[in-house]
């Protein structure tokens, strides 16, 4: 018969405001999109929540709706590969919302980042910008498949990224849910 095994895929919550789950990078961004969708009060642009499938195939899913919406923004909501740091400002965990504002094959609206960065101010969200040129993300196929739309990533900050035990923050997710409510 053998040996049986089985995985099990929990939400750890840890001290200090810090959560560890197998997928996490994943996960959470659609938790924040969720939360944001059922609480925020839209205004009278048009909003879509659109979330991808199968992102290492093409992103099924989100690419067929920007061809079909072609919208004027797109925020990528996504988790950024990010290590701990304790320096005030600089991208990492614990540091709020985090803004690639250039990544592989797009760069993010300088108009986007102002209004995201005013947004943040205005309703005490920390935040942080960095530059990752060599990841590929949801956005390059963004930029893509909405021509001429301004992009904007709004990033979770995850450490230990793809392995078993991704770590991230409550708080951080908290601050992108929050300012997702701001710009809808």
């Amino acid at each position: 018969q053998g040996t049986k095994a089985y995985f099990e895929n929990s939400l750890l919550y840890l001290e200090n405001d810090y959560i560890s789950a197998f997928s996490l990078s994943t996960l959470l961004p659609l938790a924040c999109m969720i939360k944001a969708a059922k609480t925020a009060v839209f205004s009278e642009s048009e909003v879509y929540f659109i979330f991808t499938v199968q992102e290492q195939l093409g992103a099924r899913g989100a690419l067929s709706a920007l061809f079909k919406i072609q919208p004027d923004e797109v925020y990528n909501i996504c988790a950024a590969n990010l290590s701990k740091s304790s320096k005030p400002g600089k991208a990492g965990l614990s540091s709020g919302v985090c803004f690639n504002v250039m990544g592989k094959d797009f760069n993010s609206s300088q108009r986007l980042v102002e209004k995201a960065c005013s947004a943040c101010k205005d309703n005490a969200i920390d935040f942080a910008l960095f530059s990752d040129s060599s990841a590929f993300t949801d956005a390059s196929l963004a930029s893509k498949a909405a021509d001429g739309c301004e992009i904007l990533e709004v990033c979770i900050p995850v450490g230990n990224f793809g392995s078993a035990v991704e770590l991230a923050t409550l708080s951080d997710a908290d601050y992108v849910t929050k300012l997702i409510m701001c710009l809808v």
